[in-house]
């Protein structure tokens, strides 16, 4: 009786050892052949709660997501640490995975080798995930790098000097591209020029101090061409660490050399990966960097969520039980445009207006939630202003015409006598890569409307535009992406002609 409760018992150890070991990320060392220039009498590797440092053997540590969740696309993700250690990322890399993507993160060599050991190490892992991409089950073809603080510069290393003979080692793999297919950069350090650099980038890199030739080559502002792949940056004008001015240069020089390059410069927030709350807006970088993932097709747009919503369509609907809005009213409905717009009864003084706006919303979510927000109203008019949030979303104009149409159908079997009123968009600053989308979406919308009853455009494509072509930033708050009081007075002077009273 005892041999068997010790069986059992052993083989419950076993499986549970088995459970456990399997779930060990997967450790691949980036030199089977033998690291480059291996120092003899190196010192011990350290780690820390999670931190390492006096790294000798490079590797890439796998955090993969679920297989039904997986998009295919894999990422480098380079650790920073001021280049001399690098922490914990797991909080990353749960976010990375939640989204579809397999994170290999980089653990490389730091100040205790030359300059040319980090790049080998960003580039090698870069060239192993390509050749072994059937083997991880990722694409070739989507493969980016993410870093941030020194972390950040080794990847815009990666994405700046990918050919470089400095990255090469003589092997085989040399000859597969170790080009990244996008670059997502947190508060990176671009320059080792004196008048900006983080100070002590440029000691631990080289491992001595460091001559002017050696700061010019990894000055990466410097080594950026038309064949440089796409930018994700993320700044804070507080950070006191790394100067922000760093990375406005490399954006103008993406800009210069017409690379697609996004960034968003908060005005508040540390150094590094800031997600506490007190950081307002700075706080969802990550969010902003899923958007732009998705908006590039890197990964697929979500299957659609309408539960989001439901708290805040749920208030709207309360409160129309407590103070009833008046029928045959104008409805303002869409996203963050009408919802933020506070003084839409100030602008229509002579007009019913009910505003029904839900920020972050695509049209179809209107169309959705038209039952609650719209119908019990029987308005006389219903002004939509939505498309932008589905264009970013990564849908195509034709797509989200689409959805238009299906919007005028769903009310108007409803509502026989409303007139529909698409408000165009207009381009912003923060979005402006999608301008020439929304131009198309607008044209489309137009032409489908024009002549037809009860169906009206508002064109305000150019409304915002200076003389260069681009839009104001004297029209926008600070995200550069929504109107400021200034830019609602001329929205209001588009739609007025069109408002009832």
């Amino acid at each position: 009786m005892k041999s068997a409760s010790r069986r059992l018992a052993l083989l419950f150890l076993y499986l549970f050892a088995l459970k456990v070991f399997a779930a060990e990320p997967l450790v691949i060392p980036l030199w089977p052949e033998g690291v480059p220039c291996l120092k003899s009498n190196a010192t011990p590797e350290v780690e820390v709660i999670g931190r390492y440092s006096n790294v000798d053997n490079p590797t890439i540590t796998m955090f993969a997501p679920d297989v039904a969740k997986s998009s295919g696309v894999a990422l480098v993700y380079v650790p920073g640490g001021g280049s001399a250690r690098f922490g914990d990322i797991k909080a990353d890399a749960n976010w990375l995975n939640s989204i579809g993507i397999t994170v290999f993160v980089l653990k490389y060599r730091l100040g205790n080798y030359d300059r040319s050991a980090p790049l080998q190490d960003v580039l090698r892992a870069i060239r192993t995930l390509r050749s072994r991409a059937i083997e991880f089950s990722v694409r070739p073809d989507r493969i980016g790098v993410m870093g941030s603080s020194a972390g950040g510069h080794l990847s815009a290393c990666a994405a700046t000097m990918w050919d470089s003979a400095v990255g090469k080692t003589g092997h085989a793999i040399d000859v597969i591209s170790a080009r990244p297919n996008f670059a997502a950069l947190i508060s990176p350090v671009i320059t080792m020029e004196e008048a900006v650099v983080h100070k002590g980038s440029p000691n631990v890199l080289f491992s001595v101090n460091p001559t002017p030739e050696q700061n010019q080559l990894l000055s990466l502002k410097k080594h950026i061409h038309s064949n440089s792949p796409p930018f994700f940056i993320v700044e804070t004008m507080e950070d006191k660490t790394v100067s922000a001015k760093t990375s406005l240069q490399l954006y103008q020089a993406l800009r210069d050399a017409a690379v697609p390059a996004e960034m968003h410069a908060y005005p508040a927030g540390t150094h590094g990966d800031r997600r506490e709350p007190q950081f307002g807006p700075a706080s969802k970088w990550s969010e902003r960097c899923e958007e732009w993932l998705r908006f590039n097709q890197w990964i697929k747009p979500e299957t659609h969520n309408f539960a989001k919503w439901e708290n805040e369509v749920s208030k709207m609907v309360a409160g129309d039980q407590t103070a009833t809005p008046p029928k045959k009213a104008s409805i303002f409905i869409g996203s963050s445009t009408v919802r933020l717009w506070k003084t839409l009864g100030q602008d229509f003084p002579n007009a019913a207006v009910i505003n029904r706006g839900f920020g972050g919303t695509e049209i179809v979510d209107s169309r959705h939630f038209a039952d609650r927000l719209i119908f019990p109203h029987v308005p006389k008019q219903i002004f939509l202003r939505a498309g932008g949030n589905d264009l970013w979303a990564g849908k195509t104009p034709d797509e989200v015409f689409t959805e238009f149409k299906e919007f005028v159908t769903t009310v108007h079997a409803t509502l026989r006598e409303s007139e529909i009123i698409f408000i165009g968009l207009s381009p912003t600053p923060s979005r402006w890569s999608q301008a020439a989308r929304e131009k198309k979406l607008n044209d489309l919308v137009a032409g489908f409307i024009k002549g037809k009853p009860l169906l009206r455009y508002i064109e305000t494509y150019d409304m915002v535009l200076g003389t260069d072509g681009k839009p104001r930033a004297d029209f926008f708050v600070s995200d550069m992406l929504h109107f400021n009081t200034d830019g609602y007075k001329l929205l209001a002077e588009r739609v007025r002609p069109a408002v009832k009273q």
